[in-house]
């Protein structure tokens, strides 16, 4: 599992940053420049495992992003096991 890494969508560098709070709950600030503006908003868990949005008023392209972000922080949170055979 990574603490951070960057991913390009859409020609834009999202950088993802595992945060842990204090209840061991794990979340991720994400930071994009969009139109000379740094973004930064938060994805969480949530009960049934997905990864959400946690802002409201943000870019549509980054909404339409979330699933695919989904996807990316599971692959981070579980990743593959090296010792099995492909």
């Amino acid at each position: 599992m990574k603490e951070f890494f960057a991913k390009i969508y859409r020609g834009h560098q999202f950088e993802f940053t595992r945060v842990l709070s204090s209840s061991f709950d794990p979340w991720y600030h994400i930071s994009v420049n969009l139109n000379n503006v740094d973004v930064k908003y938060r994805m969480h868990a949530d009960k049934d495992g997905t990864w959400k949005i946690t802002m409201h008023r943000l870019p549509p392209l980054l909404y339409s992003l979330e699933g695919e972000f989904n996807d990316l922080i599971k692959l981070n949170e579980k990743p593959p096991d090296p010792n099995r055979f492909r």
